[in-house]
């Protein structure tokens, strides 16, 4: 079983938690918010401890702790 990563997205009046593997890019973790929230790819900037995910990098890139994340606006 791959690793992934549980993600609780805050900053607005839903708070979805997404479920992604540790491959997947953060472009692709923002396509799976869109298909959630109805909020575009584009338009969306995900930050985790003060820095901006980059769209070309891995999940596993960012090392998140204890696979668990809340990333926010």
């Amino acid at each position: 079983m791959a690793a992934t990563v549980l993600f609780t997205i805050t900053g607005g009046e839903v708070v979805p938690e997404i479920k992604m593997p540790v491959s997947a890019t953060i472009l692709k973790l923002k396509k799976k918010i869109e298909s959630v929230l109805n909020l575009k790819a584009e338009r969306q900037t995900l930050r985790y401890d003060n820095e901006e995910l980059n769209n070309d990098r891995t999940i596993a890139y960012y090392d998140f702790k204890k696979n668990v994340a809340t990333l926010g606006s």
